[in-house]
């Protein structure tokens, strides 16, 4: 049987590559001394740098090398937060995906973050992120307050 990998990690959200990993490797019935031994081989440019940089005790342990790898490739708050403003809802896309990608951003701009001001910054920047006609029809919903709330709904923003 061959193993099933994810595709490897050039860049984009790290945190949710890593659990792509993980789940493979579940699939694949590795140990963590095997993640640890197979993540490199699936790191390419800044990525394998900051393994190459990382002490040699922590690249033993796969829940160390994890750890810090997350934290030396997520985006400074300013970009992470640039990176929120800038995302809009793409053709095609559901409200559920869009909203998960605006909250992973989210976290990686202000991880600390209480649960409340996050679901106010969230439901402003959906709003700001869907097309004109459809972010007047949902500001007029007033049963729509939340991202919890929108992100059910199958929005027709064509």
């Amino acid at each position: 049987m061959v193993d099933r990998v994810p595709g490897r990690f050039t860049r984009g959200d790290f945190s949710e590559w890593i659990q792509r990993f993980e789940i493979c490797s579940a699939a694949n019935e590795w140990d963590e001394d095997a993640m640890a031994r197979k993540l490199p081989t699936l790191l390419e440019k800044e990525a394998l740098v900051c393994w190459l940089d990382s002490p040699a005790e922590t690249k033993k342990i796969f829940k160390d090398v994890k750890r810090l790898l997350i934290e030396m490739l997520r985006p400074s708050g300013f970009a992470a937060f640039a990176e929120i403003q800038a995302r809009k809802l793409r053709p095609g896309e559901t409200a559920l995906l869009y909203v998960h990608e605006l909250k992973c951003l989210l976290e990686d701009a202000m991880p600390n973050l209480d649960a409340d001001s996050q679901d106010r910054i969230l439901f402003q920047q959906l709003l700001a992120g869907l097309p004109d006609d459809c972010s007047r029809a949902l500001r007029a919903t007033p049963e729509i307050k939340t991202t919890t709330d929108a992100q059910c709904l199958e929005l027709d923003c064509s």
